[in-house]
């Protein structure tokens, strides 16, 4: 009864009261630096965990003009050292449960070492050598080059990686750590610029160390002694770029990605740097606008909840050695692209106009507070913290000051720093995405400078400037491929070449094989080796009335309108039969491509996807056809019968998916067995 009581006494519609915040204290230290100049910060935790951080002054910004060469050597540091060889290496770490990483940014390589403390000597001991002996053996540096270049192939098929280098490229101009490295950065770095790289920055007076782990300061100190006393100090510390963040006269750069569906969208600006005073409360702004508070912030309740836009619009503040920026993301369709734009900008503009209302603001100090005290629990993050601090040029204090400076921030505060950092003049729209339809809505808010998907200038040239208009450009190009009458004299065409599977990290060798037949009829197989044995991974059935497509033995579900596309697509020799086919073509402009021009021409047709053609404007042979989310790329025309010209090899992208084809043989008007073209 007596509970029944009390709660009827409870009002459930009035907010509790919050307790008074416990007074906070920054987690203790111990910092101490050895004789050769090497600064180490102590953090005692009583857990059995022992973790280890080297941070080294440099990372991808040390002076120079060879991009990626401090991401090689990260990598490079742990693939070799002292007696040990790789495989040796990881061995001798995998045997006492050990962890030793290392990676690079813009101003920095770090290097993590963790483990047990029953086996820390051994680690330690491997750590050390890491760091002191690395031997950057050629065999591995050759397996790093190839994997890079993989990898940046793989990468360069999404656009949101294609989106942070032209943001960077944007905020840093042609410095080497913000460029997008390409196959020939990755090939030229050597052995010989790792070595030079290491011996000029890895120094215990251009480094500092944290160390977590069940000691007291006099052993901690004892440990790191015994370890890296010995480490001498280079002549001089290395040079690094100097120069912030200067946002330049692009302030619309578009990314050409012919292949997008969606835009990847970035609003970059400058920010508050590491050292600058509101960079504290620059985060609550953040926090408001786009970066905080789960969906609750004012840039996914625009783009997301009221427009559906986009999943997970976000922003962010960051900073390294050399400045500090801001960056707005969204990922959205092409066709609502400058509308999404115009969104955020109206949100910027919103958060330096008006204050922000008292709950609003209330709702982000304490998610702020509570996030940070949440991680004053965490030993390494303390440690980390420490350690930033000395490295970035922060006040000692920082931290300790760090809930009020949060709790005494005032909507006031938060329109002072909106209207420091969020001016339009002082930002730029970086967009990655299909030119040819988004372009024009984005001259709404200036001039587009136009980029490849490389992050080079594309000089284009309008359609009333090219000097010849589309049906001669067409006519040109029938006439190089062996004029309009030979083409439509072809009623049945066979081709089959070697081809490779590039999807993501995997690369499969394989065959591409494709056969034709007056009027529509189209079969496509790609086989692949898995294992000595041979494997279908796609087979595509067109004839004039049905068509198909099989995908690992798996027919894939079409809609009626998919399947007419598909028979209608399936034309033999198309581009010749296209007056026939009620199509018509207009002429784009001239764009260059690797130093190459071409000529853009639009064609469309009854029942098929529009279809861009880049033909070469002195040779007037297709180079590039874009139909959709799919591209074809023509290489190495060759003559194959009748003078009809074919290429010797193709490549096929769609979506992260790209198939090269090379070594091509062709078969003209032969004999072909019409069950081909039916689905099994």
């Amino acid at each position: 009864m007596a509970e029944t009581l009390v709660a009827q006494q409870i009002d459930r519609s009035q907010r509790p009261e919050a307790d008074l915040a416990p007074e906070i204290s920054f987690p203790p230290y111990t910092t101490f630096i050895l004789d050769n100049g090497l600064k180490v910060f102590f953090v005692e935790d009583p857990r059995p965990l022992v973790t280890m951080r080297l941070l080294v002054r440099g990372g991808n910004a040390v002076a120079g003009e060879q991009t990626g060469l401090g991401d090689a050597v990260a990598d490079l540091l742990t693939k070799g050292s002292g007696e040990n060889s790789a495989q040796k290496f990881a061995e001798k770490i995998d045997f006492v449960g050990g962890s030793i990483l290392a990676s690079a940014s813009e101003d920095a390589i770090s290097l993590r070492a963790s483990g047990l403390k029953k086996y820390i000597e051994a680690i330690a001991g491997l750590f050390a050598q890491v760091i002191l002996e690395p031997r950057f053996p050629e065999t591995e540096l050759t397996k790093y080059k190839a994997l890079q270049i993989d990898g940046l192939e793989a990468s360069k098929k999404q656009a949101d990686f294609i989106a942070d280098y032209a943001v960077s490229k944007v905020l840093y101009g042609n410095a080497p750590f913000a460029r997008m490295p390409t196959k020939e950065d990755i090939n030229s770095i050597s052995r010989d610029a790792l070595l030079d790289y290491h011996k000029a920055s890895f120094s215990p007076k251009n480094s500092t160390l944290a160390l977590v782990g069940n000691f007291s300061p006099e052993e901690a100190k004892e440990f790191v002694e015994k370890y890296f006393a010995d480490w001498k100090s280079a002549s001089k510390a290395p040079q690094l770029l100097s120069g912030g963040v200067k946002i330049g006269n692009q302030k619309i750069v578009l990314v050409d990605r012919p292949t997008s569906v969606q835009s990847a969208v970035r609003i970059v600006g400058p920010g508050p740097g590491y050292t600058d005073h509101d960079r504290t409360r620059a985060f609550l702004v953040n926090s408001i606008f786009g970066g905080g508070t789960g969906l609750g912030n004012r840039l996914a309740m625009n783009l997301r909840e009221t427009h559906g836009w986009t999943y997970s619009p976000y922003s962010y503040f960051t900073a390294n050695l050399f400045g500090g920026s801001f960056v707005a993301a969204a990922d959205v369709r092409n066709s609502v692209t400058d509308s999404a734009i115009g969104e955020i900008i109206r949100e910027l503009e919103r958060m330096a106009g008006e204050r922000v209302l008292a709950e609003e603001l209330n709702l982000n100090v304490q998610s702020s507070v509570g996030n940070y005290l949440m991680s004053l629990a965490n030993p390494e993050r303390t440690a980390a913290r420490v350690q930033n601090i000395d490295f970035y040029g922060l006040p000692s204090d920082y931290y300790d000051k760090l809930v009020d400076v949060y709790t005494t921030t005032t909507a006031d505060d938060i329109l002072g720093i909106a209207r420091k950092y969020f001016q339009k003049e002082d930002m730029a729209v970086v967009v990655v995405g299909k030119a040819s339809e988004i372009r024009e809505d984005l001259e709404r808010f200036g001039e587009v400078t136009l980029w490849n998907e490389d992050l080079e200038p594309i000089r284009t040239v309008s359609a009333t400037q090219v000097g010849i208009d589309a049906n001669d450009a067409w006519e040109k190009m029938l006439d190089a491929m062996g004029g309009k009458a030979q083409l439509q004299s072809v009623t049945a065409l066979s081709m089959e070449g070697a081809a490779v599977l590039n999807a993501g990290p995997q690369k499969l060798q394989g065959t591409y094989k494709m056969v034709q037949a007056y009027r529509n009829k189209e079969f496509v197989e790609l086989t692949a080796q898995f294992s000595g044995q041979s494997m279908t991974l796609f087979q595509k059935f067109t004839n004039e009335t049905t068509a198909a497509q099989i995908q690992q033995g798996q027919k894939i579900p079409m809609s009626d309108e998919d399947v007419q596309k598909q028979i209608a697509a399936a034309h033999i020799m198309v581009e010749a039969w296209l007056n026939e086919l009620k199509g018509g073509v207009e002429l784009q402009g001239l764009k260059e491509i690797d130093g190459a021009e071409y000529l853009v021409v639009e064609v469309n047709r009854e029942g098929v996807d529009e279809h861009v053609y880049y033909i070469h404007s002195q040779t007037f042979l297709p180079y590039r056809i874009e139909a959709g989310e799919t591209v074809v790329i023509y290489s190495d025309w060759k003559e194959i019968d009748g003078g009809i010209m074919q290429p010797d090899g193709l490549t096929i992208q769609f979506g992260q998916v790209e198939i090269g084809v090379s070594n091509i043989s062709y078969t003209v008007n032969g004999t072909v067995d019409e069950k081909i073209f039916q689905a099994p």
